[in-house]
């Protein structure tokens, strides 16, 4: 039941007012009363009408029908009973596109219950408006029941190409000129009215306005536009603009029942090739709808590929170009994200910026890579498997070496990835030796250490890795090998396949020295020195702070890898190495080290 007072004028007459259903002075058709005036009006109604002139008609059943037009009134209670009876029998509206729906009802009720298709979506392209006076307000719930659910229901605005397959005056034109979307549980009022042209459409009268501040507790983004999950995304894409991937089986239709179009999403979830994916430029949406201003697009990496993004790139159109921070590309591993924008009308060509990027070297994670091989072999661009910052290095027993790292950004350009840091920490047995400008790394790849050739990191030791502005990585710090060692006194007699052992801190010499500092005896008679973890080129620097000693030419004491060659060759005591005085080994590529320089003491 509702109550109902009119003003400065009423329908029956000036001053007086509406009884329907009630005992009254003056009885009208169907039950329709007239009171007098200042008293009040106490009515069911099926429907409202806004319209010229202010009418009381008889809606049968002892239901009365009220249009206000010219005179003025004010509602002090409104209650619209009963809901029109259920379309389609449940009001269950079927999913994917609904044209020129037809609810028995929309000319007689103001109330409706309808059911977007569970799960998914019902998309209205238009709405039947036959015996629909123009003014009509109609209010849309979308509704479930026990054992019923009920997904979104989507107005579909009229400057789709999806709206013209409805007739014009049942078309839909929703705030902005955009899809309407109701969801469950929500309300949508429409009511009959003319579009921009003067034409009769269904207007969506909603407060979905332009706000100049939007303060919100929680900020949701639903439905997302899925990528390549069918086929991953690969090569060089320009000036893109994708189309998403159906779901639930529908051809035209993705989460949620939205559609497929990539302007019409902000969360885009890629799936790339293994080989990865470059993005020259983003469409633009401003170039077909001239209210699309600003948008905002997150990319998501789902992987298993890279997916580049490039700065500023001529294979697209100027408008739909990229700008990213520092002018460089930005390369996302799998899981990794970026924010983009496209400001509008900035006096200028609108280009996207870049705002935010979610990369994993930003969030120092560790990752435990596979074991590295034995020394002699160098392992030339290494790729870890991750994208992460610290990895965690296993090396062999005897010594691993790496030529060159493959870094999380890729080197296909000449700008990609400076600046990127990884940390590698050296947790196996052996020392890890880092090897300066390997030819058998890639430009890019490459390390770049200070006056040295290589550099040794040894066991739960760390070293910065940081690519320069000719993009091979710089290494710091750059003496973290053990200077040298102090063994015990080497006795009086021959001494084979040497493996000597600092006195001090019981590191081996392949821990990282380079230097031995040793004592020898007389008689000392040096026939080899185990080369377990020098890499081929190598230098060795020998210091007798003892008698004086001799150092056997290719002696076969000890094992070939191990023995040395003299200036000269010859019988043992090819060389004498004096108190205070030092010598140069270096390692031959087929084992073995061979006396280059002498220094003598002093």
């Amino acid at each position: 039941m509702s109550i109902v007072s009119f003003g400065g004028g009423a329908p029956t007459g000036s001053g007086s007012a509406i009884v329907a259903n009630a005992p009254s002075e003056e009885s009208g058709a169907g039950g329709v009363a007239v009171q007098k005036a200042g008293e009040t009006i106490v009515a069911d109604a099926t429907k409202l009408n806004f319209a010229s002139g202010a009418t009381v008609t008889d809606g049968g059943n002892g239901i009365a029908n009220v249009s206000i037009g010219a005179g003025t009134g004010t509602f002090q209670d409104l209650v619209l009973t009963p809901v029109a009876p259920f379309i389609n029998g449940n009001g269950q509206i079927p999913l994917g596109y609904n044209n020129d729906l037809s609810d028995p009802s929309m000319p007689t009720y103001t109330r409706f219950i309808w059911r977007g298709a569970d799960n998914n979506a019902s998309l209205i392209t238009g709405i039947d408006a036959t015996d629909v006076p123009d003014g009509a307000i109609r209010i849309i719930q979308n509704m479930a029941v026990v054992g019923l659910d009920c997904g979104q229901i989507i107005l579909v605005n009229e400057n789709t190409p999806e709206a013209l397959n409805s007739q014009p005056q049942n078309r839909i034109v929703g705030p902005g000129n955009y899809d309407f979307t109701i969801p469950p549980y929500g309300l949508c009022v429409l009511m009959r009215g003319e579009n921009a042209a003067g034409d009769p459409r269904w207007l969506v009268v909603d407060t979905n306005g332009w706000v100049r501040k939007c303060i919100a507790q929680s900020l949701q983004i639903y439905p997302h536009l899925n990528i390549g999950s069918e086929t991953p995304i690969s090569g060089r894409l320009d000036n893109w603009n994708p189309l998403g991937d159906a779901e639930f089986g529908s051809p035209n239709l993705g989460i949620a029942g939205s559609n497929l179009k990539f302007p019409d999403h902000t969360a885009l979830e890629i799936n790339t090739d293994a080989a990865g994916a470059a993005i020259t430029g983003l469409y633009n949406t401003y170039n077909t709808d001239s209210t699309d201003w600003g948008p905002i697009k997150i990319l998501v990496n789902n992987g298993p590929g890279a997916l580049t993004i490039r700065h500023e790139d001529a294979n697209s159109s100027d408008q739909n170009q990229i700008l990213c921070p520092g002018g460089l590309d930005i390369v996302l591993n799998q899981y990794e994200s970026c924010i983009v924008w496209l400001p509008f009308y900035t006096g200028h060509i609108n280009r996207w910026n870049v705002l935010a990027i979610a990369k994993a070297d930003g969030l120092s994670p560790s990752f435990n890579a596979t074991a590295l091989p034995s020394v002699p072999a160098v392992t030339d661009d290494w790729n870890p498997g991750s994208p992460a910052t610290r990895i965690r290095v296993l090396t062999n027993a005897n010594g691993s070496a790496l030529g060159g790292l493959v870094g999380a950004m890729g080197v296909d350009n000449p700008d990609t990835g400076r600046g990127e840091t990884r940390v590698l920490t050296n947790l196996g047995p052996g020392p890890l030796v880092l090897i300066s400008a390997s030819p058998g790394s890639s430009a890019g790849n490459q390390f770049n250490i200070d006056a040295s050739a290589r550099l040794v990191i040894r066991p739960t030791h760390s070293v910065t890795l940081f690519k320069d502005e000719g993009n091979d990585w710089l290494v710091f710090p750059q003496s973290d090998a053990l200077q040298s060692i102090t063994p015990t006194a080497l006795p009086g007699s021959s001494v084979n396949d040497w493996a000597p052992v600092d006195n001090f801190t019981g590191f081996p010499l392949n821990m990282g020295a380079r230097w031995i500092r040793m004592t020898a005896s007389g008689g000392t008679i040096l026939t080899g020195i185990d080369g377990t973890g020098f890499i081929t080129g190598e230098r060795l620097l020998l210091t007798n702070y003892g008698s004086g000693m001799t150092i056997d030419n290719q002696s076969s004491s000890s094992l070939v890898a191990n023995r040395i060659t003299t200036p000269g060759g010859g019988s043992p005591g090819d060389f004498v190495l004096g108190t205070f005085c030092s010598v140069w080994l270096i390692r031959e590529a087929g084992g073995g080290w061979t006396l280059e320089g002498y220094v003598p003491g002093g």
